[in-house]
């Protein structure tokens, strides 16, 4: 590798000789390009030297290339990483993509397709760096306002979210939308469902996703959606769904709530039933005190359960409101809250505004 960075650098981590030579010559037109023959040489590399992506093998003896992602996490998070593997298995392409790694390519590559991908994973990282403190973008596409609600209350400061309620017949609907993560939700009434979530997976290509499946169509939405993305097949809980989010973000968050199991119990709790949550319930289901619940819950979220649950009944109102031509004493009901006055005042606290703001057509 040259002393001076006039290019990107990238890792390559493989124990074949001839793979990291063939790689070499594939990519030294366009990045400063240094090797590892084992995951310990790369980790020993990733330490100390200055490097914006790695490469990564999965099968290599003494530490594979899952073991290494797990711990090249701690080393340097957020440096982006690019797994180029033999295996074609779609369990092995979600684990890698849980654990970290931005995209998933198999043996033997398509020399354009592996420049391009790298290159993206490059701009993802140039994007993080240089706006420290923007938030990433989750692109909810095709779900339902429950999953959309608790994905946006759970993350809640930590990522922006966008949601539209159907899969769109052409993505440039979408344009202008730079999510850092989407989910799709499969919909079996739909028979355009798949080639419409392919297009859109390619428009967006290649940042990843998390696919919601139904069982029905489960195994021809994994086949035409390719194996890179994380498959999540209904029914599923909320904190599959944002441990999946977790996954694919270029970033890793300060904070995630549902790692906790009783705060994880709430949060599928509210998502499965917003309207009916009821706290003291929840304690007897988990054998501990209100005032135990309270506090765990604030530790493990940043906020109080009502809150929470607040922040959820009004992300689901506005969604009804948005997309539907639901009476506002109907969504009311809906999500939990008296009538449409009380609904009314918690728009204004949790929004700032009134739920007519979000009405169709306002």
């Amino acid at each position: 590798m040259r002393g001076r960075r006039s290019r990107p650098v990238v890792l390559v981590v493989d124990d074949d000789p001839g793979i990291r030579q063939t790689l070499e010559l594939v990519l030294e037109d366009e990045y400063e390009v240094c090797d590892a023959a084992d995951a310990r040489t790369a980790l020993a590399i990733a330490r100390s030297g200055p490097i914006d992506v790695v490469l990564l093998d999965i099968l290599m003896p003494e530490m594979d290339g899952l073991a290494m992602l797990e711990e090249l996490h701690g080393v340097r998070p957020g440096l982006p990483v690019v797994v180029l593997s033999a295996l074609d298995r779609a369990s092995t392409a979600a684990t890698a993509m849980r654990l970290g790694a931005v995209d998933y390519l198999t043996k033997p590559f398509d020399d354009r397709v592996l420049v391009d991908v790298l290159a993206a994973a490059v701009r993802r990282k140039g994007m993080v760096e240089r706006h420290p403190g923007a938030r990433p973008l989750a692109l909810l596409v095709g779900c339902e306002a429950p999953t959309v609600a608790g994905v946006a209350a759970a993350l809640s400061g930590h990522v922006d979210v966008q949601s539209h309620p159907e899969l769109p017949p052409d993505p440039a609907f979408l344009n202008g939308t730079r999510p850092a993560a989407l989910v799709l939700e499969a919909k079996g009434r739909r028979v355009d469902w798949l080639p419409r979530a392919t297009l859109i997976l390619e428009y967006f290509a290649p940042v990843p996703a998390v696919v919601l499946l139904d069982g029905m169509r489960a195994d021809e939405a994994r086949f035409g959606c390719g194996g890179r993305h994380v498959m999540l097949e209904r029914p599923v809980e909320l904190t599959a769904v944002l441990e999946g989010i977790c996954a694919v973000l270029p970033t890793a968050l300060p904070r995630r709530p549902w790692s906790d199991d009783r705060t994880a119990a709430v949060i599928n709790a509210v998502s499965d039933d917003c309207a009916g949550f009821d706290v003291r319930a929840m304690t007897n289901r988990l054998g501990v005190s209100p005032r135990h619940l309270a506090r765990s819950f604030m530790k493990h979220s940043g906020m109080s359960i009502g809150t929470y649950l607040g922040t959820v009944r009004v992300h689901t109102a506005a969604l009804l409101l948005r997309h539907t031509d639901t009476k506002m004493d109907a969504v009311a009901s809906a999500v939990g809250f008296h009538d449409a006055s009380h609904l009314s005042r918690a728009f204004v606290r949790f929004t700032g505004r009134r739920p007519g703001h979000f009405r169709v057509g306002a």
